[in-house]
């Protein structure tokens, strides 16, 4: 995702800056001429890598302001608990992997046969702003709008038999061009139950984004529902969030499992980063290609810029895969975004009726 430019009145000071959104779920604000923090940036002490021979840094520069628009690593006291078999099926999900605060390292996978060590980390590789989410400056009121998600994954070092180096950065390579041949005798190993999407990995580990059960069980994320996916609006003025609303205004929460069946929760915002533009008076975005429980209609949302309350949507061909854009023509405003993904892709243009 590309940095911002903006020019901010900071402690009553005209300030030039770059912002950088991230996957981590910070805001980089820096001067644009001397690279200088807007706000302190600490180095801040962080937990160490368990891994013979490793060294991770010590610390890491947090950003003090703007606070994360995502969650950042896993505790305990993130974990659903709605009810008493809940709480302990999520919890059961969660000690496969070490918890703890973010910038946790990744651990080995040397443990007995069978086993499977690993570290969860929030965002994660879903998680935060991504690549066609982006944000919105708008000049006239300093404030800055984001589009992100909630999203978690887990990693491990394991050696990959079919290949030269001692980990791989997404699966083992058996079988894919280029690879070494497997060994003798070699078995290509299964997820283990209780993965991200068709209990599929992240990471060197095979286990993913975890849900309680894994897919034909629940489907339910083990993380309370926070801020699964939705808008941040910040106040670059004074670097302080303004409001979040959810994307899309849906509940993520929806399962036929019988655990979940009493259980009711306000909209928190469906998975998927939301893709955001902003007008003279509207913040106008798409909910994200994976945006949305299944079944529910792609749409376009308008809220006010202001509030973030929604003033109105529309229903779009298929979901948006990018960020909107918006030109006039010939005294006439339209917006433009591109929807769908792979070979199903088209441009859409809207604009308002004329006056009758």
């Amino acid at each position: 995702m590309a940095p911002n430019l903006m020019d901010v009145t900071v402690d009553g000071k005209l300030r030039k800056v770059v912002a950088q959104t991230t996957k981590q779920g910070w805001i980089y604000a820096f001067d644009r001429a001397t690279g200088e923090p807007i706000w302190p940036m600490p180095e801040t002490p962080v937990l160490q890598s368990d891994v013979k021979g490793e060294q991770t840094a010590a610390t890491q520069p947090i950003p003090s302001k703007p606070a994360p628009y995502s969650q950042q690593g896993l505790l305990e006291s993130d974990l659903i608990d709605y009810t008493p078999e809940i709480k302990a099926a999520a919890l059961a999900q969660a000690k496969q992997c070490r918890m703890g605060p973010y910038f946790i390292p990744g651990s080995a996978n040397d443990g007995p046969a069978g086993t499977l060590k690993c570290s969860w980390y929030a965002p994660g590789a879903s998680g935060g702003v991504n690549i066609d989410s982006g944000a919105a400056f708008d000049p006239e009121t300093g404030f800055f709008y984001v589009g992100s998600q909630t999203g978690m994954s887990s990693i491990t070092l394991a050696k990959d038999p079919c290949s030269e180096f001692n980990y791989s950065s997404t699966h083992d390579s058996c079988g894919l061009l280029g690879a070494l041949p497997p060994p003798p005798g070699y078995v290509k190993p299964e997820a283990p139950r209780g993965g991200g999407a068709g209990g599929r990995g992240f990471g060197a580990g095979r286990l993913g984004v975890s849900t309680i059960g894994g897919t034909g069980r629940s489907g339910v994320s083990i993380v309370k529902p926070k801020e699964f996916g939705g808008v941040t609006a910040y106040n670059m003025n004074t670097g302080d969030k303004a409001w979040w609303i959810p994307n899309g205004g849906f509940n993520q929460v929806t399962s036929a499992d019988p655990m979940f069946k009493d259980v009711k929760l306000p909209p928190v915002g469906a998975g998927g980063q939301p893709q955001v533009i902003n007008t003279k008076s509207l913040v106008i975005y798409g909910t994200g290609r994976s945006g949305g429980p299944a079944g529910a209609p792609p749409t376009l949302y308008a809220v006010d810029k202001a509030t973030g309350k929604e003033v109105g949507a529309v229903k779009i061909p298929s979901k948006t895969s990018a960020v909107p854009m918006t030109f006039m023509h010939k005294g006439k405003q339209y917006i433009v975004f591109a929807t769908g993904s792979g070979a199903n892709t088209s441009l859409v243009a809207l604009t308002l009726p004329d006056k009758k």
